[in-house]
């Protein structure tokens, strides 16, 4: 595992917003979006922790 993520705490691994937040960040959007998704379904051996490897990867970016 990268060592900066390992110096993080899990203090972060959930959403930060609630969902009427996040509904009103999306109305005040100002462009509008288009969803296309293509998948394939995999089994993954721990689920929570991918979850959280994920949170911890792209808490980054935002």
């Amino acid at each position: 595992m990268d060592s900066r993520i390992e110096k993080k705490d899990n203090r972060f691994l959930f959403n930060q917003k609630d969902r009427e937040q996040l509904k009103a960040d999306l109305a005040d959007e100002n462009f509008k979006r288009r969803t296309c998704s293509f998948y394939r379904y995999i089994h993954i051996d721990d689920p929570q922790a991918l979850r959280d490897e994920l949170y911890k990867e792209w808490f980054d970016l935002r």
